[in-house]
Protein backbone atom coordinates (compact mmCIF):
# COMPACT_ATOMS: atom_id res chain seq x y z
CA UNK A 1 0.00 0.00 0.00
CA UNK A 2 1.69 3.47 -0.84
CA UNK A 3 2.97 5.70 1.80
CA UNK A 4 0.20 8.35 3.35
CA UNK A 5 2.87 11.21 3.28
CA UNK A 6 6.92 12.42 2.73
CA UNK A 7 6.98 12.13 6.92
CA UNK A 8 6.39 8.61 6.54
CA UNK A 9 8.26 7.91 4.10
CA UNK A 10 11.77 9.84 5.33
CA UNK A 11 10.39 7.90 9.07
CA UNK A 12 10.80 4.82 7.71
CA UNK A 13 14.04 5.31 5.84
CA UNK A 14 15.18 6.42 9.01
CA UNK A 15 14.76 3.04 10.99
CA UNK A 16 15.98 0.91 8.31
CA UNK A 17 19.42 -0.29 8.17
CA UNK A 18 20.23 -2.93 6.56
CA UNK A 19 18.81 -3.82 2.52
CA UNK A 20 19.95 -6.20 -0.52
CA UNK A 21 23.23 -5.27 -1.99
CA UNK A 22 22.35 -3.10 -4.98
CA UNK A 23 18.83 -3.01 -5.20
CA UNK A 24 18.77 0.93 -4.68
CA UNK A 25 15.47 1.20 -7.13
CA UNK A 26 13.86 -1.63 -4.68
CA UNK A 27 14.55 0.22 -1.75
CA UNK A 28 13.04 3.38 -2.81
CA UNK A 29 9.84 1.93 -3.91
CA UNK A 30 9.60 -0.20 -0.97
CA UNK A 31 10.53 2.98 1.20
CA UNK A 32 7.24 4.75 -0.73
CA UNK A 33 5.05 1.14 -0.14
CA UNK A 34 5.50 -0.33 -3.87
CA UNK A 35 6.80 -4.15 -4.52
CA UNK A 36 9.29 -3.00 -6.67
CA UNK A 37 10.11 -0.12 -8.71
CA UNK A 38 8.84 -1.39 -12.14
CA UNK A 39 12.41 -1.01 -13.81
CA UNK A 40 15.36 -3.12 -14.48
CA UNK A 41 17.58 -0.26 -12.99
CA UNK A 42 18.03 3.14 -11.62
CA UNK A 43 18.92 4.74 -15.52
CA UNK A 44 15.88 3.15 -16.64
CA UNK A 45 14.00 4.44 -13.91
CA UNK A 46 15.40 7.86 -14.67
CA UNK A 47 14.77 7.77 -18.24
CA UNK A 48 11.27 6.91 -18.42
CA UNK A 49 10.27 9.40 -16.00
CA UNK A 50 7.66 11.91 -17.86
CA UNK A 51 10.07 15.21 -18.18
CA UNK A 52 7.37 17.17 -15.88
CA UNK A 53 8.49 15.24 -13.31
CA UNK A 54 12.16 15.68 -13.45
CA UNK A 55 14.48 18.22 -13.31
CA UNK A 56 17.97 17.66 -14.66
CA UNK A 57 21.25 18.74 -13.17
CA UNK A 58 18.89 20.72 -10.16
CA UNK A 59 20.29 19.75 -6.94
CA UNK A 60 17.91 21.83 -5.09
CA UNK A 61 15.25 18.54 -4.34
CA UNK A 62 12.87 18.85 -2.04
CA UNK A 63 12.17 15.96 0.95
CA UNK A 64 10.71 12.88 -0.39
CA UNK A 65 12.25 13.10 -4.11
CA UNK A 66 14.93 10.39 -6.20
CA UNK A 67 17.68 11.26 -6.74
CA UNK A 68 19.55 9.65 -9.87
CA UNK A 69 23.16 8.90 -10.91
CA UNK A 70 24.78 7.16 -14.17
CA UNK A 71 27.54 5.40 -14.37
CA UNK A 72 28.84 2.80 -12.15
CA UNK A 73 30.57 -0.57 -12.97
CA UNK A 74 27.88 -2.09 -14.83
CA UNK A 75 25.91 1.27 -16.06
CA UNK A 76 22.97 0.67 -13.82
CA UNK A 77 23.35 4.02 -12.13
CA UNK A 78 22.03 4.71 -8.38
CA UNK A 79 19.21 5.87 -7.03
CA UNK A 80 18.18 7.76 -3.23
CA UNK A 81 15.98 9.66 -1.52
CA UNK A 82 16.39 13.23 -0.64
CA UNK A 83 15.75 14.75 2.75
CA UNK A 84 15.84 18.11 1.75
CA UNK A 85 18.61 19.82 3.51
CA UNK A 86 20.88 18.35 0.87
CA UNK A 87 21.29 14.75 2.79
CA UNK A 88 19.52 11.62 1.20
CA UNK A 89 19.09 8.18 2.22
CA UNK A 90 20.87 5.19 0.15
CA UNK A 91 22.16 2.03 0.46
CA UNK A 92 25.59 0.44 -0.14
CA UNK A 93 27.36 3.79 0.49
CA UNK A 94 28.71 3.40 3.97
CA UNK A 95 29.22 -0.67 3.11
CA UNK A 96 27.56 -3.21 1.41
CA UNK A 97 23.66 -4.15 2.54
CA UNK A 98 23.66 -0.75 4.83
CA UNK A 99 20.98 2.03 4.60
CA UNK A 100 22.64 5.68 6.12
CA UNK A 101 21.86 8.81 5.31
CA UNK A 102 24.62 10.58 4.23
CA UNK A 103 25.22 14.48 1.79
CA UNK A 104 23.94 13.96 -1.64
CA UNK A 105 27.44 14.91 -2.90
CA UNK A 106 28.74 11.89 -1.23
CA UNK A 107 27.64 9.71 -3.73
CA UNK A 108 29.12 11.37 -6.60
CA UNK A 109 32.89 12.00 -4.60
CA UNK A 110 32.79 8.31 -3.36
CA UNK A 111 31.73 6.77 -5.95
CA UNK A 112 32.65 8.79 -8.64
CA UNK A 113 28.91 8.37 -10.14
CA UNK A 114 27.75 12.01 -12.83
CA UNK A 115 24.91 13.61 -11.26
CA UNK A 116 21.42 13.36 -13.42
CA UNK A 117 18.84 15.13 -11.04
CA UNK A 118 15.83 14.88 -9.26
CA UNK A 119 12.73 13.77 -9.78
CA UNK A 120 8.94 13.25 -7.95
CA UNK A 121 8.78 9.98 -6.55
CA UNK A 122 7.39 8.06 -10.29
CA UNK A 123 7.62 3.51 -9.65
CA UNK A 124 5.47 0.96 -11.67
CA UNK A 125 4.93 3.90 -14.46
CA UNK A 126 2.95 6.40 -12.16
CA UNK A 127 3.47 9.31 -9.92
CA UNK A 128 3.12 8.84 -6.17
CA UNK A 129 0.47 10.69 -4.95
CA UNK A 130 -0.05 11.19 -0.78
CA UNK A 131 -3.23 10.59 0.95
CA UNK A 132 -4.88 14.53 0.66
CA UNK A 133 -8.02 16.22 -0.49
CA UNK A 134 -7.13 19.17 -3.11
CA UNK A 135 -8.43 22.30 -3.13
CA UNK A 136 -8.32 25.77 -4.68
CA UNK A 137 -7.75 29.76 -4.01
CA UNK A 138 -9.65 32.52 -5.94
CA UNK A 139 -9.85 36.15 -5.45
CA UNK A 140 -11.20 38.96 -7.66
CA UNK A 141 -9.55 37.29 -10.51
CA UNK A 142 -11.18 34.31 -10.88
CA UNK A 143 -14.86 33.74 -11.70
CA UNK A 144 -17.82 33.84 -9.25
CA UNK A 145 -18.52 30.00 -10.45
CA UNK A 146 -14.49 29.07 -10.09
CA UNK A 147 -13.78 25.61 -11.39
CA UNK A 148 -14.61 22.85 -9.25
CA UNK A 149 -12.33 20.58 -10.53
CA UNK A 150 -8.30 21.59 -11.40
CA UNK A 151 -7.54 22.26 -14.75
CA UNK A 152 -5.04 20.10 -16.41
CA UNK A 153 -5.22 17.02 -13.69
CA UNK A 154 -9.10 17.05 -13.04
CA UNK A 155 -9.10 16.82 -10.00
CA UNK A 156 -12.00 16.98 -7.48
CA UNK A 157 -12.19 20.62 -5.40
CA UNK A 158 -13.14 19.62 -2.14
CA UNK A 159 -12.06 22.94 -0.46
CA UNK A 160 -12.04 26.70 -1.69
CA UNK A 161 -10.33 29.87 0.18
CA UNK A 162 -11.70 33.19 -0.71
CA UNK A 163 -10.01 36.32 -0.89
CA UNK A 164 -11.79 39.02 1.57
CA UNK A 165 -9.60 42.08 1.88
CA UNK A 166 -6.24 43.58 1.82
CA UNK A 167 -4.67 46.34 4.10
CA UNK A 168 -7.43 48.48 5.06
CA UNK A 169 -8.98 49.84 1.74
CA UNK A 170 -9.60 46.82 -0.11
CA UNK A 171 -12.97 44.44 -0.52
CA UNK A 172 -12.92 41.36 -2.87
CA UNK A 173 -16.18 42.90 -4.78
CA UNK A 174 -17.30 38.77 -5.60
CA UNK A 175 -16.48 37.10 -1.69
CA UNK A 176 -19.93 36.73 -1.45
CA UNK A 177 -21.21 35.35 -4.92
CA UNK A 178 -18.08 32.85 -4.42
CA UNK A 179 -19.12 32.33 -0.92
CA UNK A 180 -22.58 31.54 -2.36
CA UNK A 181 -21.01 29.18 -4.94
CA UNK A 182 -18.66 26.86 -2.58
CA UNK A 183 -21.65 26.56 -0.08
CA UNK A 184 -24.01 25.45 -2.85
CA UNK A 185 -21.43 22.66 -3.56
CA UNK A 186 -20.78 21.78 -0.29
CA UNK A 187 -16.99 22.91 -0.06
CA UNK A 188 -15.06 23.68 3.29
CA UNK A 189 -14.69 26.95 2.87
CA UNK A 190 -12.14 29.29 4.19
CA UNK A 191 -11.74 33.25 3.63
CA UNK A 192 -8.32 35.20 3.78
CA UNK A 193 -6.71 38.44 4.40
CA UNK A 194 -3.45 39.88 2.48
CA UNK A 195 -1.71 41.52 4.63
CA UNK A 196 -0.11 44.71 3.83
CA UNK A 197 2.72 46.83 5.93
CA UNK A 198 0.96 49.11 8.95
CA UNK A 199 -1.10 48.27 11.80
CA UNK A 200 -2.25 44.54 12.22
CA UNK A 201 -4.97 44.84 14.49
CA UNK A 202 -6.32 47.94 12.45
CA UNK A 203 -6.07 45.28 9.26
CA UNK A 204 -7.42 42.73 11.34
CA UNK A 205 -10.80 44.72 12.42
CA UNK A 206 -10.96 45.79 8.86
CA UNK A 207 -11.04 41.67 7.79
CA UNK A 208 -13.48 40.53 10.49
CA UNK A 209 -15.76 43.55 10.04
CA UNK A 210 -16.05 42.45 5.96
CA UNK A 211 -16.37 39.05 6.77
CA UNK A 212 -19.29 36.94 7.87
CA UNK A 213 -18.46 33.90 9.62
CA UNK A 214 -20.58 30.67 9.75
CA UNK A 215 -19.50 27.55 11.65
CA UNK A 216 -16.68 25.37 10.47
CA UNK A 217 -15.13 28.54 8.16
CA UNK A 218 -11.44 28.99 8.50
CA UNK A 219 -9.44 31.66 8.79
CA UNK A 220 -6.23 32.51 6.73
CA UNK A 221 -3.35 35.17 6.63
CA UNK A 222 -1.40 35.72 3.61
CA UNK A 223 1.74 36.63 4.15
CA UNK A 224 4.00 37.76 0.66
CA UNK A 225 4.64 41.33 1.18
CA UNK A 226 8.17 41.87 1.52
CA UNK A 227 6.82 45.10 4.11
CA UNK A 228 5.25 42.84 6.95
CA UNK A 229 7.05 41.83 9.52
CA UNK A 230 7.13 38.37 11.62
CA UNK A 231 6.20 40.35 14.55
CA UNK A 232 3.60 41.94 12.30
CA UNK A 233 2.23 38.10 11.19
CA UNK A 234 2.47 37.21 14.77
CA UNK A 235 0.28 39.85 16.63
CA UNK A 236 -2.77 39.68 13.52
CA UNK A 237 -2.66 36.04 14.02
CA UNK A 238 -3.24 35.90 18.00
CA UNK A 239 -5.76 38.95 18.08
CA UNK A 240 -8.14 37.23 14.97
CA UNK A 241 -7.69 33.60 16.90
CA UNK A 242 -8.82 35.68 20.38
CA UNK A 243 -11.70 37.60 18.25
CA UNK A 244 -13.21 34.90 16.53
CA UNK A 245 -13.03 31.46 18.75
CA UNK A 246 -14.09 28.68 17.42
CA UNK A 247 -12.57 29.34 13.99
CA UNK A 248 -9.17 27.76 12.86
CA UNK A 249 -7.07 30.77 11.95
CA UNK A 250 -4.08 29.67 9.45
CA UNK A 251 -0.94 31.31 7.83
CA UNK A 252 -0.02 31.55 4.17
CA UNK A 253 3.33 32.19 3.02
CA UNK A 254 6.08 30.82 0.57
CA UNK A 255 9.10 28.82 1.09
CA UNK A 256 11.12 32.02 1.36
CA UNK A 257 9.52 33.57 3.76
CA UNK A 258 9.08 30.52 5.93
CA UNK A 259 12.74 30.15 5.83
CA UNK A 260 14.27 33.48 5.57
CA UNK A 261 11.81 35.98 7.54
CA UNK A 262 9.84 33.68 9.80
CA UNK A 263 11.78 33.83 13.20
CA UNK A 264 8.97 32.24 16.06
CA UNK A 265 7.21 29.14 13.50
CA UNK A 266 4.01 30.63 14.50
CA UNK A 267 1.12 29.47 12.34
CA UNK A 268 -1.76 29.76 14.13
CA UNK A 269 -3.61 26.45 13.65
CA UNK A 270 -1.49 25.12 10.53
CA UNK A 271 1.01 26.30 7.58
CA UNK A 272 -0.10 26.76 4.11
CA UNK A 273 2.75 26.92 2.44
CA UNK A 274 3.25 27.88 -1.38
CA UNK A 275 5.93 26.69 -3.72
CA UNK A 276 6.30 26.62 -7.44
CA UNK A 277 7.05 23.93 -9.88
CA UNK A 278 7.10 21.10 -6.28
CA UNK A 279 4.58 18.21 -6.86
CA UNK A 280 2.22 18.21 -4.59
CA UNK A 281 2.79 17.41 -0.99
CA UNK A 282 6.35 17.84 -1.53
CA UNK A 283 7.08 21.27 -0.46
CA UNK A 284 11.07 21.42 0.74
CA UNK A 285 10.55 22.50 4.02
CA UNK A 286 11.15 19.96 7.33
CA UNK A 287 8.30 21.79 9.39
CA UNK A 288 4.87 20.20 9.72
CA UNK A 289 2.62 22.04 6.97
CA UNK A 290 -1.10 21.92 6.59
CA UNK A 291 -1.78 22.87 3.10
CA UNK A 292 0.45 22.99 -0.24
CA UNK A 293 -0.05 24.95 -2.92
CA UNK A 294 1.94 23.47 -5.29
CA UNK A 295 0.25 25.19 -8.93
CA UNK A 296 -0.45 28.26 -10.78
CA UNK A 297 -1.88 26.09 -13.54
CA UNK A 298 -4.94 26.96 -16.01
CA UNK A 299 -5.41 30.43 -13.96
CA UNK A 300 -6.09 28.77 -10.53
CA UNK A 301 -4.43 27.94 -7.49
CA UNK A 302 -3.27 24.34 -6.86
CA UNK A 303 -3.48 22.97 -3.21
CA UNK A 304 -3.32 19.65 -1.60
CA UNK A 305 -4.28 19.24 2.19
CA UNK A 306 -3.52 16.49 4.52
CA UNK A 307 -7.15 15.14 5.43
CA UNK A 308 -8.14 11.57 3.57
CA UNK A 309 -11.36 13.27 2.97
CA UNK A 310 -13.70 16.51 2.88
CA UNK A 311 -15.74 15.17 5.88
CA UNK A 312 -12.23 14.83 7.90
CA UNK A 313 -11.33 18.79 7.12
CA UNK A 314 -14.70 19.64 7.63
CA UNK A 315 -14.95 18.45 11.28
CA UNK A 316 -11.41 19.60 11.77
CA UNK A 317 -12.19 23.08 10.50
CA UNK A 318 -15.42 22.68 13.20
CA UNK A 319 -13.38 22.07 16.15
CA UNK A 320 -14.51 18.42 16.21
CA UNK A 321 -11.12 16.88 16.29
CA UNK A 322 -7.78 17.43 15.96
CA UNK A 323 -5.62 16.79 12.66
CA UNK A 324 -6.97 13.14 11.72
CA UNK A 325 -4.60 10.44 12.76
CA UNK A 326 -3.44 8.40 10.17
CA UNK A 327 -3.38 4.63 10.62
CA UNK A 328 -0.09 4.86 11.30
CA UNK A 329 -0.42 7.13 13.52
CA UNK A 330 -3.25 5.15 15.67
CA UNK A 331 -1.15 1.21 15.16
CA UNK A 332 1.60 3.23 16.90
CA UNK A 333 -0.80 4.20 19.44
CA UNK A 334 -2.60 1.61 20.20
CA UNK A 335 1.00 -0.76 19.95
CA UNK A 336 2.38 1.44 22.95
CA UNK A 337 -0.54 1.34 25.00
CA UNK A 338 -0.24 -2.00 25.23
CA UNK A 339 2.70 -2.08 25.67
CA UNK A 340 2.42 -0.54 28.67
CA UNK A 341 -0.50 -2.14 29.70
CA UNK A 342 0.99 -5.18 29.56
CA UNK A 343 4.00 -4.26 31.56
CA UNK A 344 1.80 -3.00 34.36
CA UNK A 345 -0.17 -5.94 34.26
CA UNK A 346 2.94 -8.20 34.49
CA UNK A 347 4.47 -6.14 37.44
CA UNK A 348 1.62 -5.37 39.69
CA UNK A 349 0.20 -9.07 39.33
CA UNK A 350 2.54 -11.29 37.61
CA UNK A 351 5.16 -11.01 39.96
CA UNK A 352 4.09 -10.03 42.73
CA UNK A 353 0.38 -10.82 43.59
CA UNK A 354 0.03 -14.25 45.09
CA UNK A 355 -2.84 -16.78 45.44
CA UNK A 356 -3.69 -20.05 47.00
CA UNK A 357 -2.68 -23.54 45.29
CA UNK A 358 -4.68 -25.52 43.58
CA UNK A 359 -6.71 -28.49 44.87
CA UNK A 360 -4.93 -31.31 46.22
CA UNK A 361 -1.36 -29.37 46.96
CA UNK A 362 -0.57 -28.92 50.19
CA UNK A 363 -0.34 -25.89 51.75
CA UNK A 364 2.66 -26.43 54.48
CA UNK A 365 5.50 -25.86 52.15
CA UNK A 366 4.12 -24.12 49.51
CA UNK A 367 1.17 -22.15 50.75
CA UNK A 368 0.94 -19.13 48.22
CA UNK A 369 1.46 -19.54 44.59
CA UNK A 370 2.46 -17.16 41.74
CA UNK A 371 0.25 -16.82 38.65
CA UNK A 372 3.11 -18.29 36.39
CA UNK A 373 3.51 -21.37 38.40
CA UNK A 374 -0.59 -21.87 38.88
CA UNK A 375 -0.40 -21.30 34.63
CA UNK A 376 2.54 -24.17 34.55
CA UNK A 377 1.17 -26.54 36.61
CA UNK A 378 -2.68 -26.30 34.99
CA UNK A 379 -0.89 -26.66 31.63
CA UNK A 380 0.83 -29.73 32.61
CA UNK A 381 -2.50 -30.97 34.39
CA UNK A 382 -4.10 -30.13 31.30
CA UNK A 383 -1.46 -32.45 29.18
CA UNK A 384 -1.63 -35.07 31.38
CA UNK A 385 -5.64 -35.46 31.69
CA UNK A 386 -5.40 -35.32 27.58
CA UNK A 387 -2.95 -38.39 27.79
CA UNK A 388 -5.23 -40.54 29.81
CA UNK A 389 -8.30 -39.43 27.84
CA UNK A 390 -6.58 -40.45 24.27
CA UNK A 391 -5.76 -43.77 26.01
CA UNK A 392 -9.16 -44.51 27.10
CA UNK A 393 -10.79 -43.20 23.90
CA UNK A 394 -8.20 -45.79 22.39
CA UNK A 395 -9.38 -48.63 24.33
CA UNK A 396 -12.97 -48.05 23.42
CA UNK A 397 -12.68 -48.00 19.67
CA UNK A 398 -10.43 -50.67 20.06
CA UNK A 399 -13.23 -52.75 21.30
CA UNK A 400 -15.98 -51.39 19.42
CA UNK A 401 -18.45 -50.11 22.27
CA UNK A 402 -18.49 -47.51 25.05
CA UNK A 403 -16.21 -47.26 27.66
CA UNK A 404 -18.56 -48.58 30.00
CA UNK A 405 -17.73 -51.86 28.30
CA UNK A 406 -14.65 -52.49 28.39
CA UNK A 407 -14.49 -54.96 30.54
CA UNK A 408 -11.71 -55.70 33.46
CA UNK A 409 -10.27 -52.30 32.33
CA UNK A 410 -13.33 -49.94 33.27
CA UNK A 411 -12.56 -49.68 36.89
CA UNK A 412 -8.87 -48.45 36.22
CA UNK A 413 -9.71 -46.30 33.41
CA UNK A 414 -13.01 -44.99 35.39
CA UNK A 415 -11.05 -44.02 38.72
CA UNK A 416 -8.39 -42.05 36.24
CA UNK A 417 -11.43 -40.35 34.83
CA UNK A 418 -12.69 -39.31 38.26
CA UNK A 419 -9.39 -38.19 39.42
CA UNK A 420 -9.14 -35.99 36.58
CA UNK A 421 -12.23 -34.34 36.58
CA UNK A 422 -11.66 -33.89 40.78
CA UNK A 423 -8.79 -31.69 39.84
CA UNK A 424 -10.24 -30.08 36.96
CA UNK A 425 -12.98 -29.25 39.17
CA UNK A 426 -11.35 -27.94 42.08
CA UNK A 427 -9.54 -25.10 39.37
CA UNK A 428 -10.55 -21.53 40.02
CA UNK A 429 -10.63 -21.19 35.81
CA UNK A 430 -11.20 -17.29 37.06
CA UNK A 431 -7.94 -16.74 38.05
CA UNK A 432 -6.08 -18.09 34.57
CA UNK A 433 -5.64 -16.30 31.10
CA UNK A 434 -8.76 -16.97 29.09
CA UNK A 435 -7.12 -19.27 26.38
CA UNK A 436 -6.05 -21.72 29.58
CA UNK A 437 -9.44 -21.46 30.91
CA UNK A 438 -11.28 -22.21 27.75
CA UNK A 439 -9.01 -25.34 26.89
CA UNK A 440 -9.78 -26.99 30.61
CA UNK A 441 -13.34 -26.03 30.32
CA UNK A 442 -13.01 -28.21 27.28
CA UNK A 443 -11.88 -31.01 28.63
CA UNK A 444 -14.37 -31.19 31.46
CA UNK A 445 -17.19 -31.36 29.03
CA UNK A 446 -14.79 -34.20 27.13
CA UNK A 447 -15.04 -35.75 30.53
CA UNK A 448 -18.89 -35.38 30.71
CA UNK A 449 -19.64 -36.70 27.08
CA UNK A 450 -17.36 -39.87 28.22
CA UNK A 451 -18.81 -40.90 31.27
CA UNK A 452 -21.94 -40.71 30.07
CA UNK A 453 -21.28 -43.14 26.65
Amino acid sequence: MPANSITDVLAKCATTTRWSQGMCGQFCAAMYGYGFSGYVDAITQWNMIPAALKHPGSTDAPPGALLFWSGGSAGHGHVAIAVGDGSCFSIDISGPGTVSRVPERMIGTLWGLPYKGWSAPYFQGQEWQPVGIYGTDVSGYQPINFALSLPSSGRKVDFAFIKITEGTGYVNSKWTAQRQWARDHGLVIGFYHFARPGDPIAQADYFLSKVALAPGDVIAYDWEDAGVTNAQKDAWISYVQGRAPGHRVILYCNTSFWKTRDTTSFAGDGLWIATGGIPAGQPPIESNWLIHQYSTAGGYDHDLALFDSRSAMAAWALGDDDMPLSTEDKKWISDEVGRQLKALVYGLVWETDKMGPPAGQATTDNPTWQPLSLVRYSGEQAAAAAKIIADVLAQARSNGSGITSVGSGVSALGASLNEIKGTLAGLDLSQLPDEIAAKLSHLKIVLDIQEEV
